[in-house]
C-alpha cells in the first residue's frame, strides 16, 4: 500500500521491465496498439533488445490505428498481413509511430501501406549506416504512389 492507501504497482517498459501482451486502454489511450515486442537487431544505442530480449515476440493483433511496435517489419509475413487486415477495419487512417526499419521495407509492404491509406509513418534512423536504406525506402514509397508530405 502506498501513502495514499491505494495499491500501486510499478513496472513495465518505463522501468526497463519487458512488456507483456498488449491490453487495449491499459497505459495507452484508445486507438494505440502494440502487436509485437522486441527487435532482432543489436543497434548499440537502442534499449529495446536489451529490455525485451534479442528475439521478436508476435502478440495477438488487437484493434487500433496507431501501431507502436518496436519493429513491425521484422515480424513474420503472416503477422504483418494480419496487422494490415486489422487496420482495414479501423475508421481512422493508420499511423506507424513505432518506427519502421527501412532496410526491411519491400514492395508488398508498400502496397499494404497504400491500401490502408496510411496517414503517417516514421522510419528509424540512428546512425549513418542507415542512410542508404532510408533513401531506398523513400524511392520504394515514391514509386508505390506516396508523395512527400507538404506542410
Amino acid at each position: 500500500m502506498g501513502k495514499t492507501g491505494l495499491s500501486v504497482r510499478m513496472g513495465g517498459p518505463a522501468f526497463n521491465v519487458p512488456g507483456n501482451d498488449f491490453v487495449p486502454g491499459l497505459f495507452l489511450r484508445r486507438g494505440f496498439t502494440i502487436t509485437s515486442r522486441g527487435c532482432p537487431n543489436r543497434c548499440p544505442l537502442c534499449m529495446v533488445p536489451k529490455r525485451e530480449g534479442y528475439t521478436l515476440r508476435e502478440l495477438p493483433v488487437v484493434d487500433g490505428f496507431n501501431v507502436l511496435d518496436d519493429n513491425l517489419l521484422a515480424c513474420s509475413d503472416n503477422h504483418i498481413k494480419s496487422v494490415f487486415e486489422m487496420l482495414k477495419r479501423q475508421q481512422q487512417k493508420p499511423v506507424f509511430s513505432g518506427g519502421l526499419e527501412a532496410r526491411r521495407l519491400r514492395n508488398w509492404h508498400v502496397d499494404l501501406l497504400r491500401e490502408v491509406k496510411t496517414e503517417r509513418m516514421y522510419f528509424a534512423y540512428n546512425n549513418p549506416s542507415e542512410y542508404e536504406p532510408l533513401v531506398e525506402a523513400g524511392k520504394l514509397l515514391r514509386d508505390g504512389g506516396f508523395q512527400k508530405r507538404r506542410k
